[in-house]
């Protein structure tokens, strides 16, 4: 019996957080790709091709509220911001829809530093 094992073979847009992150998977990008990363935690030396670089200290921004857990929803802000594939509005209620009632407000916050970031 086979079994298809879906990979991506080139991506399109990469959102590195971590340097070990980065190494393993930038090959995978595209040559005209869009390449986000954590700049704090993320170094690279020049990028190949057409590639876009876009860098937020997105752990720094969590840090900042407290709390460096919400690092991923800064990140996912500044994503929205920078590719615009989905709206703002959308992104925002599918935050809400995914984390429990009383941590909402902080994570629309933690969203928004992203988003303000990526504009």
């Amino acid at each position: 019996r086979l079994v298809d094992f879906p990979h991506i073979l080139t991506a399109d847009i990469l959102v590195a957080m971590s340097q070990e992150g980065y190494d393993a998977f930038e090959w995978e990008l595209s040559e005209a790709g869009t390449l986000l990363i954590d700049g704090d935690l993320v170094s690279i030396g020049s990028t190949r091709g057409r590639i876009r670089l876009f860098s937020v200290g997105s752990t720094k921004l969590a840090e900042e509220m407290g709390n460096r857990i919400f690092a991923n929803v800064v990140m996912l802000g500044f994503f929205t911001a920078v590719t615009k594939l989905v709206s703002k509005e959308a992104m925002e209620r599918a935050v809400a829809d995914s984390v429990p009632a009383r941590f909402i407000e902080l994570n629309h916050e933690a969203f928004r530093k992203g988003y303000d970031a990526g504009l």
